[in-house]
């Protein structure tokens, strides 16, 4: 039975390994053994773990691995509490469904977590149904599982399906971490709310796979308006999703489809090979939406059995105040990137496309790189290079089937590189679609035909030269002269179109960049805000300058550059007497950290720190590239601090240059410092998360599987600090470490 209990004080007990002793270091860096700690507590709710093993009975307390229960069923029974862990033996196989319900939700101080212990992931079955079904519960960790549904027929199984069907009610904080999820006949992951006037909000998917279920491979819904908020789907490999319906009114087959959702980001994953059997899906993409990113993505051999669809990426109906940028999108079956609205209720506006790589896609049905179905208004496509080899259709594509009530309105086509061989046609806009378009611009593009002629169609006219369709329509001139270019644009070596299946590579494809003699330098035309964020960075994290190149690369850009020395919402300080002022730059996604001062550690730090606000719940990763240390302790992490003042509560996951990652933790203001040592080295990557005043961290050699270090209570306000992290370990001598690939996710 959980006690609830008061006490004035209690020994501190790490949570890393077995046991754990309290570190301390002296000034030269010795270290010295110092019996445990003790602090006072608040009121507290003794914890409990439950274990659940092949080997077990369903008689035993399941309180240990000795005692550990057997059965799903016996699991389900147990009402979870505030902080509870119900973990599966690794290596072991469960079958039946696992429910989650509301009278097994965490707090914000203290999540439920389902997982794994011991070595390897546990395996979790089901015939038919769900195999993790969580139903009203919140503050809920699901992490290191393998699911599998061992009958794809079944019409009715997801692998984890989160739910809301409450009145009038917010159900928050749901993360799923590190799982493996297949063999589902309809989503693989499905997160969904009942009814209007209901929410879920702050839900997660990272580092999973999640791969042959048939429907979808990760989809959200609701029936209100955008009731889904904060979704981030991140680092996830998301394939061999087929489908089963060819038919022409299907909709299946697909890789990820948030829909419903206010305040969405899904980056740095790959989508690829799913659609074979099925029609109308693709790999990526998001509809029903408002404030959504993708980004980093490769998405890729997407497919489509049926007559339509098949596509890369593409924002679909009603679909607002949205961006996809710095993709990576080759060889599917469908367009490359599409903007889509079949009804004529102006509800798809406000979006962008910008820097990214879009190669030999429009493999079937007269599709293309880039394209624009029915009524789209106010949206801008700039700055990305489509390539069309021989097998692909076309460069640019807007058309309506031949429905005159769905034309776009004030879409702009600018700074575009489009390539294309044998004669495809590099824009194609049909007769219906520019008869009742309005403020459709093209600008600032260039058109380059590698193998074969030029080719446009505009309307019911065709054009083999750029100026014979500038002098025809207008299009690419500016106060009657040209901006529109068609000349070879010099690009390393266009074609190329590698798989890479790891979207943290895509930025290294060199492939697409300009070279130093392009004629593309210096000519891009000024591109509209739309009111979203402007991007700071190209598609190969250089930074993007007053003075714009044509394509995705802006190496050669002239002129200021966008607010990139530390880019807003970073902020930098030195915290502390550090001795020497260090400093933070930003190169694209890479943020060099230099920084000085006596430690980050004992009751008061000095250090370099790059931060933003954090409010409530959120996790940082980074990935520490390299650290250019003064000493042996010079240190470089990440950081959640509550305040800047040099003796504020922090919890850090640092790695030193002494072949170690520390696990730092300050529980109170001008407190001692506990630390946790395991071995690591650059590169090397790191993740602190925060759930209401429980903190976690992390290390990772690939930023995909990643190892727990520890976790600890610290009771800090709900806005902190959180980012980078550089001391040198000597005042008045400097640090310098490089981070890349760093996200900060609320």
């Amino acid at each position: 039975m959980r006690a609830s209990f008061s006490r004035k004080i209690r020994e501190r007990v790490d949570s890393f390994g077995a046991s754990i002793a309290s570190r301390f270091r002296t000034a030269t860096g010795s270290a010295v053994a110092l019996p445990a700690q003790f602090e006072p507590l608040e009121q507290r709710t003794l914890l409990s773990t439950y274990y659940v093993s092949n080997s077990g009975n369903d008689s035993n307390s399941g309180s240990s691995p000795s005692s550990a229960w057997a059965t799903v069923g016996r699991a389900n029974s147990q009402s979870l509490q505030p902080g509870d862990s119900l973990l599966f033996q690794g290596g072991n196989t469960f079958n039946g469904q696992l429910t989650i319900g509301s009278n097994d939700s965490g707090s914000s101080a203290a999540p439920v977590t389902v997982g794994t212990f011991g070595s390897g992931r546990a395996k979790l079955t089901v015939n038919a149904g769900r195999g993790i079904y969580v139903l009203n519960s919140q503050y809920v960790n699901i992490q290191n599982l393998v699911i599998v549904g061992l009958d794809p027929q079944s019409s009715s199984s997801y692998g984890i399906k989160i739910e809301n069907n409450l009145n009038n009610a917010t159900r928050t904080n749901i993360h799923v971490d590190n799982v493996d999820v297949s063999g589902f006949n309809q989503y693989g992951i499905y997160v969904f709310v009942d009814s209007a006037g209901s929410w879920l909000n702050n839900i997660s998917i990272t580092n999973s796979s999640v791969h042959n279920n048939t429907l979808m491979g990760i989809d959200t819904n609701g029936a209100g308006q955008y009731s889904l908020q904060n979704l981030y789907i991140g680092h996830c490999d998301v394939y061999g999703n087929a489908g089963n319906d060819n038919s022409a009114t299907a909709a299946d087959g697909g890789g990820i489809l948030i829909c419903s959702v206010d305040g969405g980001t899904v980056e740095y994953c790959t989508c690829h090979d799913n659609g074979a059997n099925g029609s109308g899906s693709g790999g990526l993409g998001s509809a029903a939406s408002t404030n959504v990113v993708l980004q980093y993505n490769e998405v890729y051999s997407n497919h489509t059995a049926g007559p339509r669809d098949g596509d890369g990426m593409g924002f679909d109906i009603n679909t607002v105040n949205s961006i996809i940028q710095y993709n990576y999108v080759h060889d599917n079956d469908g367009s490359g990137i599409q903007l889509d609205n079949w009804l004529d209720n102006g509800a798809e506006s406000n979006n962008t496309i910008r820097y990214n790589l879009i190669v030999n896609n429009g493999l079937k049905h007269n599709y293309a790189g880039l394209q624009i179905w029915g009524h789209v208004i106010n949206s801008a496509i700039y700055d990305n290079v489509v390539y069309v080899n021989e097998g692909a259709s076309m460069g640019i594509k807007i058309h309506n089937p031949s429905v005159p009530p769905l034309c776009v309105d004030n879409v702009q086509f600018l700074n575009n590189i489009i390539i294309t061989t044998g004669g495809r046609s590099a824009v194609t806009v049909s007769p219906t679609a520019l008869a009742g378009a309005a403020g459709l611009v093209f600008a600032g593009n260039d058109y380059f035909a590698a193998t074969g002629a030029l080719s446009i169609s505009y309307g019911n006219s065709s054009f083999s030269s750029l100026s014979g369709w500038q002098a025809a329509t207008k299009q690419e001139t500016s106060n009657g002269k040209s901006v529109g270019l068609g000349v070879n644009p010099l690009l390393v070596n266009p074609g190329s179109d590698p798989t890479f299946g790891d979207a943290t590579k895509i930025t290294t494809l060199s492939a697409y960049r300009l070279q130093s003699s392009s004629p593309l330098i210096g000519k891009g035309v000024s591109v509209p805000s739309l009111g979203l964020p402007a991007a700071t960075t190209d598609f190969f994290h250089r930074a993007v300058h007053s003075t714009l190149d044509i394509g995705a690369d802006q190496q050669y850009g002239t002129g200021s550059a966008s607010p990139e020395g530390n880019p807003a919402p970073w902020s930098n300080v030195d915290i502390g007497t550090v001795g020497k002022a260090g400093n933070t730059s930003a190169s694209g996604s890479t943020y060099t950290v230099t920084g000085s001062g006596a430690d980050i550690y004992g009751t008061a730090d000095a250090f370099q720190y790059d931060y933003q606000t954090l409010n409530g719940d959120g996790q940082i990763i980074a990935e520490v590239n390299s650290l250019s240390a003064a000493t042996a302790w010079s240190k470089a992490g990440v950081m959640i601090r509550d305040g800047n003042g040099a003796g504020a509560k922090d919890v850090s996951m640092l790695v030193s240059a002494n072949g170690k990652a520390e696990f730092e933790r300050r529980w109170s203001t001008n407190g001692t410092t506990g630390t946790t040592d395991v071995a690591a080295t650059t590169p090397e990557w790191v993740k602190l998360v925060r759930t209401g005043n429980t903190f976690t961290s992390y290390l990772s050699k690939d930023g995909k599987t990643w190892t727990q270090v520890g976790t600890t209570v610290v009771t800090m306000n709900s806005t902190v600090e959180i980012g980078l992290a550089v001391t040198s370990h000597v005042a008045g001598a400097l640090a310098t470490a490089t981070f890349s690939n760093v996200s900060v996710v609320t």
